[in-house]
């Protein structure tokens, strides 16, 4: 992980690395043992398995419903009307 930190801090200081093409900036991985998330990053443009590998989560957001097995209680009813006040608006 240290390895795949200074590697990206490289490439955020090093205008060169930062604006070179992929095939050149993997090879250049490839040449420093980086990992194979930040060489794939490098490939596809996609960050995530950088961000996993440093322990951070993925992004995604679970957009399944709660299990149907979960009941809330019913609303309570509204309260009784005060004395004089008409039941019929």
């Amino acid at each position: 992980m240290t390895n795949t930190i200074d590697l990206l801090e490289s490439i955020a200081t090093d205008a060169s690395l930062r604006h070179a093409p992929a095939h050149d900036l993997e090879q250049m991985l490839d040449a420093m043992h980086a990992s194979d998330a930040l060489k794939q990053a490098v490939r596809t443009g996609d960050a995530v398995h950088v961000k996993i590998e440093l322990g951070g989560k993925d992004g995604s957001v679970n957009q399944n419903p709660p299990p149907s097995n979960i009941h809330m209680p019913p609303p309570p009813p509204p309260p009784p009307p005060s004395p004089g006040e008409s039941i019929i608006s």
